[in-house]
């Protein structure tokens, strides 16, 4: 077995920790030989092409039993492609045990960091627990340079009161550059320019330990996650207006082993204070079939094409969509996908945004106590909404931000509330309390919307912000965020339970109207009966409202039921199952032309002998012009 305890950590370990063999490195930084290599003649010639002569030699000295080729896995530089070399050489390093500081690293980890997500904390802290000497020095030709001077006899390093404020004081003042470049000693004019080791050494500098003369800068730099590391002091110490340590740090998931970890150990190796309150780290996006993207690869989905056909806040909602703990996927065709859930949001605040063009709120609100149940029970759901998402958002759970929002939207507003409120809105006279009602309904509804959204889709919602203002403030992103509180009104439960007797009779609506039935809902009358007495009172306690909820002509609570067997419906709201019969039947009557639902009689208004007194009553409270009709 080949043991070279200068060329492999396990070979140094084994070789030299363990059996005392001697440390030989007989390769330059070119990667050639040596002449420390020995008798062979290699020396100037590449490790790798040195193969051919290496075999003739052990030929010659009658040592070679067999040659063969043997595939093996051997490490490669993940940027050039080409196989490394591992060689031993003097390098500057951070004792990691010293004065307990992987202890006291170990403990601000498991005891005061919070992590997201929480698994972040076994994966660096298991890093911690194992992690070697941190190598500082880097053999670069420029960066952060290791500030020391190092005796050319013995070795050992200088630093000295006034070496040390020479080296501060120049770098405050020309930056790292400073160790590179002259100096001018003296503030007389006639000073000459210096060079850089006579400058920071000082006259008559000698070694500590030996006392030679002969002292040099370290050449060497250091690693640019030292740089990295120490930001937190460099920033955060020095700003007067931030404060430290920071209340989050955010990078990739390979950062435990990166930036995260560096800048735990610069920070409490100077003040035993973790530079971070809390680290949240994300994986990495990927091409649509899981595959690292590259532009060798073509695979790369720019940013800059997705915001130039999409626009910018498309991109932040898909990144608001996923589940960053882990590595995600981005194509087209997702982003086609979140395009449409854009627009179906962005649809919602049209909605709302429409219906609100002549409601001035400090004339036109109605007071909470008298607002519809109805309306009471949807600006409960939005105010529960907002807890769930300020919560989501304060635990960093953005993909849940983006579920509540949209499902809200579509199921609980576009589907149901909007659904309900079209014939409120359009058809009442423009003053009328119920339209009132729903129009101080959506009015905070919309203003929560758009506050809760502001933080991703920001164009979007500044752009509705223009258009109305539930606030005087100027811009989206300067109001207040919309207060998370319970909405406790009396039947609040019963209208909670309103809610799923709809879904519980929309599938006979459509079933009828797939039937050609009828063409719509407002068509359609009702019938209802339960054997449940307590479920039939809530129905014919709410029968007047029904027929609005439905969007029905007509809903009647029958009381026997008929043949057919009832369905068996699991009511959240009630706790319980009960059965409850449903059918369905073209309206009789005749259709009010303004409103289109079915009526027993029309000709509320003489002038308008075609409409329902519903419709009468509204154009009565209009100021219509005589032969003209309405604008709506």
């Amino acid at each position: 077995v080949h043991i070279a305890p200068g060329h492999g950590e396990e070979d140094y370990v084994y070789g030299h920790l363990k059996n005392n063999l001697e440390i030989l490195s007989p390769v330059d930084h070119r990667g050639r030989f040596t002449d420390d290599f020995g008798d062979v003649k290699v020396k100037g010639i590449g490790v790798f092409q040195a193969n051919e002569i290496i075999i003739q030699y052990l030929e010659q000295q009658n040592i070679l039993l067999k040659v063969e080729n043997h595939a093996h896995s051997y490490p490669y530089c993940w940027r050039s492609k080409t196989p490394v070399i591992v060689r031993a050489t003097p390098q500057w390093f951070m004792k990691i045990d010293h004065d307990d500081l992987r202890k006291k690293m170990l403990h601000a980890v498991y005891g005061e960091i919070k992590f997201t997500p929480d698994w972040g904390v076994n994966r660096i802290g298991g890093m911690l627990e194992t992690r070697p000497e941190w190598c500082l020095s880097r053999q670069r030709l420029w960066g952060v340079p290791v500030p020391l001077a190092v005796c050319e006899d013995c070795g050992a390093p200088h630093m000295t009161p006034g070496f040390k404020k020479r080296v501060l004081d120049s770098f405050k003042e020309k930056g790292a550059d400073a160790w590179f470049e002259s100096h001018v000693s003296s503030s007389e004019p006639s000073a000459q320019p210096v060079e850089p080791a006579a400058y920071f050494l000082g006259e008559g500098a000698v070694c500590a330990s030996c006392g030679s003369k002969s002292l040099r800068l370290e050449k060497d730099i250091l690693d640019v996650w030292f740089d990295s590391g120490s930001s937190h002091h460099a920033v955060l110490r020095e700003d007067p207006e931030l404060h430290y340590p920071a209340d989050l740090y955010l990078e990739g998931s390979d950062q435990h082993r990166g930036w995260f970890q560096s800048s735990l150990t610069v920070a409490m190796g100077l003040s035993e204070e973790a530079p971070f309150k809390a680290v949240l780290t994300h994986g990495f996006v990927m091409d649509g079939e899981g595959r690292k993207m590259s532009k060798s690869a073509g695979n790369v989905v720019a940013p800059q094409k997705v915001i130039q056909e999409y626009g910018a806040d498309i991109l932040r909602l898909w990144v608001s969509s996923c589940d960053y703990q882990f590595d995600v996927r981005l194509s087209y065709d997702m982003l086609k996908q979140l395009a449409d859930a854009y627009r179906k949001i962005r649809n919602t605040m049209r909605y709302m945004l429409a219906n609100l063009y002549d409601f001035k709120f400090s004339e036109n609100a109605v007071a909470e106590a008298d607002m519809h149940p109805l309306d009471l029970w949807a600006l409960g759901r939005v105010r529960e909404l907002a807890g769930r998402v300020t919560e989501a958002y304060s635990s960093f759970q953005f993909n849940q931000v983006y579920r509540e929002v949209y499902y809200f939207c579509i199921t609980e507003l576009s589907a149901y509330y909007f659904d309900i409120l079209k014939d409120t809105l359009y058809v009442h006279s423009p003053n009328a309390w119920i339209r009132r009602s729903a129009q101080t309904a959506l009015h905070e509804i919309y203003g929560t919307i758009v506050k809760l959204l502001a933080p991703i889709l920001v164009f979007t919602a500044d752009e509705a912000w223009r258009v109305c203002r539930t606030d005087e403030s100027a811009s989206i992103h300067e109001s207040s965020w919309p207060a998370a509180s319970a909405m406790d009104f009396e039947d609040k439960t019963d209208w909670d339970w309103i809610r799923e007797l709809r879904d519980a009779v929309t599938p006979f609506l459509e079933t009828v109207r797939e039937a050609k039935m009828i063409s719509a809902n407002l068509e359609a009358e009702v019938r209802l009966f339960s054997s449940d007495m307590d479920l039939q009172v809530l129905l014919k306690k709410y029968a007047k409202h029904l027929p609005r909820v439905f969007v029905v002509s007509r809903v009647e609570i029958t009381s026997d039921g008929w043949e057919g067997d009832p369905v068996k419906i699991n009511w959240k709201s009630l706790g319980r199952e009960t059965p409850l019969q449903v059918a369905v039947a073209h309206a009789g009557g005749q259709k009010c032309v303004r409103c289109w639902s079915y009526h027993v009689t029309l000709g509320g208004n003489p002038d308008h002998p075609e409409i329902c007194g519903r419709c009468a009553d509204a154009l009565a409270g209009l100021d219509l012009e005589p032969g003209k009709g309405e604008t709506r």
